[in-house]
C-alpha cells in the first residue's frame, strides 16, 4: 500500500508502495543476517522495484514506485498511473563510517542505507511535511536529528555514542595480587584505576 496524498488539484507527484518480502527459512532477525539475503532479495523484487532494508528486526521491503497524474476536465479530477520511468525523487548517500537509518517524520517506515553506499528514496505520505528524521543505526532516539527535504541548505551535524569496553582477565589466585597481602591463597582483586579525562566535543558522524 502506499501512503495518502490529495487528488482535489491538478498536478504530477510519485508515490510510493510497500511490498514485506518473506524472510528465508532458518534466518534470523538480526540485521547482519538481513544484510547477507540483500543481494538475493533484490535480485527476486519485479523489474523496476528495489528493495529497502528496514532497521526493525532488519526486515526488507520491495518498494515501487509510481507516477500519478492528476488533471481536471470539465468537473471531473482523472487520477491517472503509470511506472515510474524517472529517478526516484531522493537520493540518500551514505558517505559515513557507520550505517544509518532514516524515515519520514511522522510515519513509521525506517529504512537503513549501509556505510558508503546509496539508496533512492521516495516519501512514504505525501499528506506529510517533508521532513526526514535520520539518525546512527543503534543509536537511541536522542540522537535522532529532523531534516527538511523540500528545499537545499546546510543540515545540522548528526552526532552518535561511541562506547569503548574494559576487559580485564582475572589473576590466578595468591599471585600477589590478592587481598590482605601477598600469598594468602585467597581470590585476587581487581583494582582498576581512573584518571579524570579532559572532555573533548563529541565528534560528527
Amino acid at each position: 500500500w502506499s501512503g495518502s496524498f490529495r487528488i482535489d488539484g491538478a498536478g504530477e507527484f510519485v508515490i510510493k508502495l510497500r511490498r514485506r518480502l518473506p524472510s528465508a527459512p532458518g534466518a534470523s532477525s538480526s540485521s547482519s543476517s538481513s544484510s547477507l539475503s540483500l543481494g538475493a532479495a533484490a535480485a527476486a523484487v519485479a523489474p523496476g522495484a528495489f528493495v529497502a532494508q528496514s532497521e526493525r528486526k532488519g526486515e526488507l521491503d520491495e518498494v515501487r514506485l509510481l507516477r500519478c497524474v492528476v488533471r481536471l476536465k470539465e468537473a471531473t479530477y482523472f487520477v491517472m498511473f503509470e511506472e515510474s520511468t524517472e529517478p526516484a525523487p531522493f537520493l540518500v548517500d551514505n558517505r559515513c563510517k557507520v550505517p544509518i537509518a532514516y524515515y519520514q517524520s511522522g510515519t513509521a517506515f525506517y529504512d537503513v542505507c549501509p556505510p558508503g553506499a546509496s539508496r533512492p528514496y521516495a516519501l512514504d505520505d505525501l499528506s506529510q511535511e517533508q521532513l526526514l528524521t535520520v539518525k546512527v543505526v543503534g543509536a537511541d532516539d536522542r540522537h535522532e536529528r529532523e531534516l527538511s527535504i523540500g528545499h537545499v541548505h546546510d543540515c545540522p551535524k548528526l552526532y552518535y555514542p561511541n562506547y569503548f569496553y574494559i576487559a580485564a582477565p582475572g589473576l590466578p589466585a595468591g599471585g600477589g595480587g590478592g587481598n590482605g597481602g601477598s600469598g594468602g591463597g585467597g581470590p585476587a582483586a581487581l583494582v582498576l584505576e581512573v584518571k579524570r579525562l579532559p572532555p573533548r566535543p563529541r565528534a560528527p558522524g
